[in-house]
């Protein structure tokens, strides 16, 4: 399962629409992202083909900061 952190709620729709446009079935839902509890609830979009969870695409600022290996 691969894990992407983007920044903006536009960024997820536009990776929402790349995954559908690939074949992906996509579900808007919120999740829990590596930012400390209690402030790490997220908007999210999880990718799934076959049945199976391949992507899950997550909003978050400071994890995207993370990924790229910058500080917020």
């Amino acid at each position: 399962m691969e894990t992407i952190y983007v920044n903006l709620k536009s960024e997820l729709t536009q990776q929402m629409d790349a995954a559908t446009a690939q074949g992906f079935e996509t579900y808007r839902t919120r999740t829990r992202c590596q930012c400390r509890y209690p402030s790490n609830r997220r908007s999210a979009v999880l990718c799934v083909k076959g049945g199976e969870l391949v992507k899950v695409i997550i909003k978050c600022k400071g994890c995207t900061a993370q990924q790229k290996g910058g500080a917020l």
